[in-house]
């Protein structure tokens, strides 16, 4: 093997990699259950935009408007292993996203896996699609996603 890899190798080993992500499956989904409970919509503020929240299959989706009006928008899923809300972070992210690509963002709280099954997130995610039409034209729409948000992207 390679010098790097024994190098980290045992960086690893040092602090316990395994120990800290080798917990059993039912204590991680608790653990992201109770992060979940904590977790809140952000409030943001900008005077160039219009921040609203609609309701998609009992779901929240935050929606950042441009104040000047455009045509283009986009539908960003936001990853967190589908176990974890977007935290404010993520959201801060994703207005400098709204900002720099000058489109209008959609960002869905999906049904995450600890409570639900994978298809009725990509319902959800379907359905924000679908009202997303009624607004913009389809090829007006850009659809992407952060890390397992990018998986969900793909798999609509």
């Amino acid at each position: 093997m390679s010098l790097k890899y024994e190098i980290l190798k045992k960086i690893f080993r040092l602090i316990r990699f395994k120990k800290l992500f080798g917990k059993p499956q039912d204590e991680l989904i608790e653990e992201a259950r109770k992060l979940n409970r904590k977790s809140q919509i952000p409030v943001l503020k900008d005077p160039d935009f219009r921040f609203e929240i609609i309701m998609i299959d009992d779901c929240p989706v935050l929606i950042m408007r441009h104040i000047r009006k455009t045509e283009k928008a986009c539908l960003f899923i936001i990853g967190g292993g589908m176990i974890h809300k977007p935290n404010e972070t993520n959201i801060r992210r994703a207005f400098k996203y709204a900002r720099d690509c000058g489109r209008d963002l959609f960002v869905p709280y999906y049904p995450l896996c600890t409570d639900h099954p994978l298809d009725v997130s990509y319902r959800m995610i379907h359905d924000t699609y679908l009202e997303m039409l009624k607004e913009y034209d389809h090829s007006d729409i850009s659809v992407f996603g952060s890390s397992s948000g990018g998986n969900l992207a793909l798999g609509l």
